[in-house]
């Protein structure tokens, strides 16, 4: 465990806690409002606390390979984030606030029990990098085909049958993993990616 005493050290830019087996984090983690990196990967954590959304400094966050069930809403603060690894837990949403991290570049939700993801997922424009991997998904939201910069797709190990009309937007792609779905086509404007 941490004790709550660790929301006194507000001059920490950087905060790694790898491979321990802290099942909680103290909500007077959202007084480190200096941090710009925080890693809380290969742990037991179940639960996030709300004040996470005060780490308004954040650009890399993991909390990767844990028990995650949720995340909180106050997530969409984090409007510095360029990096975000939330994969390998048990994750069945993700919030709608997600989409209010403009400033995302990577993101990976891979290894979760996701059965569907938010629409505002086509707000996240600067994303180059996403990683839907491994869940449960049976569809993917058209705005995807919102985010022009990305290049790197990986939706393989999902339930995905069909993929929607706006695919055909990604022009930047070079890198799209769809292997162990039940598509039966491919969209009409699937062309529009192969020069």
């Amino acid at each position: 465990s941490l004790p709550e005493s660790i929301g006194n050290l507000n001059n920490l830019t950087e905060f790694t806690l790898l491979d321990n087996n802290l099942t909680s984090v103290p909500e007077s983690i959202g007084n480190l409002s200096d941090l710009t990196d925080l890693s809380l990967s290969e742990n037991d954590l179940t639960s996030v606390p709300e004040s996470i959304g005060n780490l308004s400094k954040l650009t890399h966050l993991s909390i990767a390979d844990n028990n995650l069930t949720s995340v909180p809403e106050s997530i969409g603060n984090l409007t510095n984030l360029i990096s975000l690894s939330l994969s390998e837990n048990d994750l069945i949403s993700v919030p709608n606030s997600i989409g209010d991290l403009n400033k995302l570049t990577y993101l990976s939700l891979a290894g979760n029990n996701l059965t569907s993801f938010p629409d505002s997922i086509g707000k996240l424009s600067n994303l180059t990098t996403l990683s839907l991997a491994n869940n449960r998904l049976a569809s993917v939201p058209e705005s995807i085909g919102n985010l022009n910069n990305l290049t790197d797709l990986k939706l393989q190990g999902n339930n995905l049958n069909s993929l929607p009309e706006s695919f055909g937007n990604l022009s930047n792609l070079t890198d799209l993993y769809l292997a162990g779905n039940n598509l039966t086509s491919l969209p009409d404007r699937f062309e529009n990616l192969i020069s």
